[in-house]
C-alpha cells in the first residue's frame, strides 16, 4: 500500500467525524480531537452535516439494535466508535472492523487512549477489500 491511501482517508475520517462533536454519541469528541493530531484545515469543517450524520449514525443503531443480531463486520469502518460502543454495553456482541491496515492501526491507538482497555468481543482486521490478493485469500 503507498501512503497515499492513508493520507487521503484522513481528510475524510475528519470530515465525518467533525459533525458528530456536536452530539451526544460516546467518544466522538475524544476521537476527533485525536485525529486532530493530523491537522484539519478549518475549510473541511462543515457544522451543516451534523443532523444529516447524526440521523444515520443513530438509524443504523437502531437497526442493529432491533434486527437482534449479535454479529457485526463492518467494512470500511473509519474511526466511529459504533463497535466500541455496542461491544461495551453487551459483552454478548461480537463486533469486526475492517478497514485499511493504516487506518486500522491508528484508530486502535486512539481507542486504546480514550478507553484503555478495548473490549475483548470487538475485534479489528487491517486489510484492503479491494486488493485482488485479498480476494483471493477469502
Amino acid at each position: 500500500m503507498i501512503k497515499s491511501d492513508f493520507e487521503s482517508i484522513i481528510p475524510t475520517a475528519l470530515h465525518n467525524d467533525y459533525p458528530l462533536i456536536y452530539t451526544n454519541i460516546p467518544y466522538a469528541n475524544e476521537i476527533y480531537n485525536a485525529l486532530c493530531e493530523y491537522g484539519f484545515l478549518d475549510d473541511l469543517k462543515n457544522d451543516k452535516l451534523v443532523f444529516e450524520i447524526e440521523a444515520r449514525y443513530v438509524l443504523i443503531d437502531k437497526f442493529l439494535k432491533q434486527s437482534g443480531i449479535t454479529q457485526v463486520l463492518e467494512v470500511a469502518c473509519g474511526f466511529t466508535s459504533r463497535g466500541l460502543n455496542f461491544c461495551k454495553r453487551n459483552t454478548d456482541f461480537v463486533y469486526v472492523e475492517l478497514d485499511l491496515p493504516k487506518v486500522i492501526k491508528e484508530k486502535k491507538s486512539i481507542l486504546n487512549k480514550v478507553v484503555g482497555n478495548l473490549p475483548s468481543n470487538l475485534y479489528f482486521v487491517g486489510d484492503n477489500t479491494l486488493n485482488k490478493d485479498y480476494i483471493n485469500k477469502t
